[in-house]
């Protein structure tokens, strides 16, 4: 009970000390910006919808980090491509654009297909790339979260910064945000 009290007055303490939030006209006023243009949507799957010049940077981004990362390890020269969390396939303008770096991508539903060992066992296929969501920072802007798998015990996660120029997006750093 004397646990509960004191959640209590500590959620009104925390309460009472944060200072009211600026209005959009205060923010407007500060920036000289709207308040549009300085908030982003947090985190949102990729739907395969997106800018396909933006995927297929992040795509030979991401493939240049995972060699990097699993450089010493086994792996098929088939890389399998797939979009959102749920890994559906890309659509064709990605994969043309996609391939034009990297020619031994395939599809997710084609690798799930394919008759290897390290298929059957893990129901992964060999290298699986995984453009899982976005961050929208404006137009221009954008953070792409991938994720790597090889077989089923080897994994690495990036966060990709994106800037488009004209119609040429650029992916600048990539953090790596985890690793199996």
């Amino acid at each position: 009970m004397k646990a509960i009290h004191a959640l209590g007055l500590l959620a009104l303490f925390i309460g009472a000390t944060f200072a009211e939030p600026l209005s959009a006209a205060e923010l407007e006023a500060a920036t000289g910006d709207q308040l549009q243009l300085l908030m982003y949507d947090f985190e949102q799957p990729l739907t395969g919808r997106e800018d396909p010049k933006l995927l297929a940077a992040t795509v030979s981004k991401v493939l240049e980090r995972a060699g990097k990362q699993f450089a010493e390890r086994p792996r098929s020269d088939v890389i399998c491509l797939g979009i959102g969390y749920a890994g559906v396939d890309p659509s064709a303008a990605l994969l043309q654009l996609a391939r034009q770096s990297t020619p031994t991508i395939r599809p997710a539903s084609d690798c799930a297909r394919r008759e290897t060992m390290s298929a059957r066992v893990s129901s992964r296929p060999d290298l699986l790339l995984r453009l899982d969501s976005i961050e929208r920072r404006g137009g221009d802007i954008a953070r792409i979260h991938a994720s790597v798998f090889l077989g089923s015990m080897s994994g690495a996660g990036w966060r990709c910064e994106a800037v488009r120029k004209g119609a040429l997006w650029t992916v600048g750093p990539c953090r790596l945000m985890w690793t199996l």
